[in-house]
């Protein structure tokens, strides 16, 4: 509502207006105060496992020193790929709602990641190396702090003892592990089952992300949003792209995964 257009039955409207403008003066004072994080501490790396192929490590940092200012909202994290002579960004770790945890994820949580070979197919050249160099920063509105550098070994442990499966994480014991094991092998045929119907939703999903990339990108970018996140990470993981991120980050890797193998849309 503008001051000059405020009839005479309208008191108090231009009180409600001066309020409004010392609202926002005081917002964009917040806002010029607001300063980039510091850098990520204390990064460290575990060796999950180190079969080449299927090598996985869990990368673990404390978030920067405190400070009203400059609040983290975001890390991400990168790695040194030799095929670019630059540092790629992997992921972007923010807020959301984990489906894994049915909860919702705060920031404060977001302080490990797993690198896993198998999810970087299309960054070979990153695990030919003995040693990677991953790095990882906290940001905000206001801008990224500096990168925290972590040079990761890759060929520490050449072998695994035989029958031991060194990428499965430890777990605490189960007492009914040993049932539910002997359960699944007493019928495999029903396991059999979902992995059809997964295939087939995956062939849907792919047909339809297809049709709309022959419209336009904006029309496919649009569709896939609409999707949930579970799709686009096993679509993806079936074309050896990685999976983790956001879903927009998700979303953007689909489309452009198909945008190329479909010679884009309109």
């Amino acid at each position: 509502l503008h001051p000059d257009r405020v009839g005479a039955g309208l008191e108090g409207a231009g009180q409600a207006m001066e309020e409004l403008r010392e609202a926002k003066q005081t917002l964009e004072r917040s806002l010029s105060q607001l300063q980039a994080p510091g850098a990520p501490r204390q990064v460290s790396s575990t060796t999950l496992c180190a079969v080449p192929g299927r090598r996985r490590f869990r990368l673990r940092w404390q978030p920067p020193e405190g400070c009203e200012d400059a609040p983290v909202r975001r890390y991400l994290v990168a790695a040194l790929d030799p095929s670019y002579g630059r540092a790629l960004t992997i992921t972007v770790l923010e807020p959301e709602y984990s489906e894994e945890l049915k909860r919702f994820v705060s920031v404060e949580e977001l302080g490990s990641f797993i690198l896993a070979e198998e999810e970087l197919q299309k960054m070979p050249g990153l695990f030919r190396q003995a040693t990677a160099v991953i790095q990882v920063a906290a940001a905000n509105e206001a801008g990224q702090s500096p990168w925290a550098t972590l040079r990761v070994p890759l060929r520490e442990v050449a072998s695994e003892p035989s029958g031991t499966s060194c990428c499965a994480e430890p777990e605490a014991p189960e007492p009914a592990a040993s049932k539910a094991a002997a359960a699944k092998k007493a019928a495999p045929k029903e396991k059999a089952a979902p992995a059809r119907g997964a295939k087939a939703q995956l062939a849907e999903f792919e047909a339809g992300a297809r049709r709309e990339a022959k419209k336009s990108a904006a029309e496919l970018c649009s569709w896939l949003r609409k999707q949930q996140k579970g799709v686009l990470t096993a679509w993806l993981q079936s074309q050896s792209w990685p999976t983790t991120g956001s879903k927009d980050e998700l979303v953007d890797r689909v489309a452009f995964a198909v945008g190329a193998s479909s010679g884009g849309g309109k």
